[in-house]
């Protein structure tokens, strides 16, 4: 038995735990594909990078348009909304 008390023939392992150990001991079930990280669509620091950029760009240029054209209190409202998205 295991330290969790389980009757187990096998130990617990603590994590990490790899996704080939994984499809060993699920028979197959439990794999890369089926968990969606199969690395057909790799995504890179540069994604994110120009994710960023374009939130944080079309905030600043929504909060400032808010201000120029919607009324005093809307205007600063919407602004200030639209300034917690990239914070979000």
């Amino acid at each position: 038995t295991s330290s969790a008390n389980t009757n187990s023939p096998t130990p617990l392992r603590p994590y990490p735990v790899s996704l080939n150990f994984l499809e060993q001991r699920t028979g197959g079930k439990i794999t890369a594909t089926s968990l969606g990280v199969g690395g057909e669509d790799d995504v890179s620091l540069d994604d994110f990078k120009y994710a960023t950029l374009f939130v944080l760009g079309g905030s600043s240029v929504t909060g400032v348009a808010a201000l120029a054209f919607l009324p005093e209190n809307v205007g600063a409202t919407v602004c200030y909304l639209v300034a917690l998205i990239p914070i979000l």
